[in-house]
C-alpha cells in the first residue's frame, strides 16, 4: 500500500498531503486543483520538488488558497525551485488592465483625451488621464467627478505601473 510522504494542515485545518509521485490531495484523497499527476520519471522529480515547495508554505494558508500556492509552486520549480521565487510569484501584484474612456477626440474621431478610473479598493479617488502620450496621475475631489493633478506625469505607461505598484494601499502603502 502507498502512503503519503508529507502532510501539513492549513490554517482552516484542513489536511494536504504529499505522494511519492508528487501529487498533492487532501485528506480522502481528492486531488488539490492544479495538483500534478504526473506520468514519466522526469515529471515525477518535478511533481516531487513543487509538491515540497508547497510542503513547506501550507501551513500559512487557507484551503482556498492552496491552488494557487500549487501553481507558483510548479511555476518555481521550473525555475530555481527556491522558496523565495515561489513567495514573489505568489504576492506578485495583478498586472493593471487599463480601460480608457476617451472624453474628447479629434475630427477623424481618434481619441485625444482619455480617462481611466483606478480600482478604488487599491487606489481610492485615483485617475489616469492620457493626453498627447502623457499620463497624468488625478485625485477625485470628493465624488463630484471633479479631478485635479497630483503631480505625477509619466511619459510611458511602464513608469506609471511602476509608480502605482509603490502607492498602492492594499500593499501597505
Amino acid at each position: 500500500m502507498i502512503k503519503p510522504i508529507a502532510s501539513r494542515r492549513t490554517t482552516d485545518g484542513h489536511i494536504v498531503r504529499l505522494w511519492p509521485d508528487g501529487a498533492l490531495t487532501w485528506a480522502l484523497g481528492s486531488y488539490i486543483k492544479g495538483s500534478p499527476q504526473p506520468r514519466s520519471p522526469e515529471q515525477v522529480k518535478r511533481a516531487l520538488k513543487a509538491g515540497w515547495l508547497v510542503m513547506g508554505e501550507v501551513e500559512l494558508y487557507s484551503d482556498s488558497e492552496v491552488p494557487a500556492l500549487i501553481a507558483a509552486a510548479r511555476w518555481a520549480a521550473d525555475r530555481d525551485g527556491l522558496p523565495g521565487t515561489l513567495r514573489a510569484r505568489l504576492h506578485r501584484a495583478p498586472s493593471l488592465r487599463p480601460h480608457w474612456v476617451t472624453l474628447q477626440s479629434d475630427r477623424d474621431g481618434r481619441p485625444v483625451l482619455q480617462v481611466w478610473r483606478l480600482p478604488r479598493l487599491r487606489w481610492p479617488g485615483l485617475a489616469v488621464w492620457r493626453e498627447k502620450g502623457r499620463y497624468e496621475v488625478m485625485r477625485e475631489v470628493g465624488s463630484s467627478g471633479t479631478y485635479v493633478a497630483s503631480g505625477c506625469a509619466f511619459s510611458n505607461l511602464e513608469a506609471l505601473s511602476s509608480h502605482l505598484a509603490e502607492v498602492s494601499v492594499s500593499h501597505g502603502a
